[in-house]
């Protein structure tokens, strides 16, 4: 990016997309309903919702784990209980 270009657009745009924090993870099984659990960094933590449709879990806009904080999901698995 330079100070001199004319439409700093494109460039910044491109910044935001490199910059953002990963709001939503796909789980790889489906959880039993109820026994998904959430920590970061270790602390279990709220602002979060599960979605059925897209098996994920998604941080509310003002829960979003920071850069380099680990992220864990803890749930049951719905085919053990068959």
């Amino acid at each position: 990016m330079s100070i001199c270009s004319i439409d700093w657009g494109y460039d910044l745009e491109q910044v935001a997309k490199q910059s953002y924090l990963t709001a939503s993870f796909y789980l790889t099984e489906y959880p039993i309903d109820g026994s998904v659990s959430v920590f970061v960094d270790g602390v279990p933590v709220s602002g979060w919702n599960y979605n059925n449709a897209f098996n994920s879990v998604t941080f509310d806009s003002n829960s979003v784990p920071g850069d380099g904080e680990e992220v864990v999901i803890q749930y049951m698995l719905a085919e053990e209980c068959l």
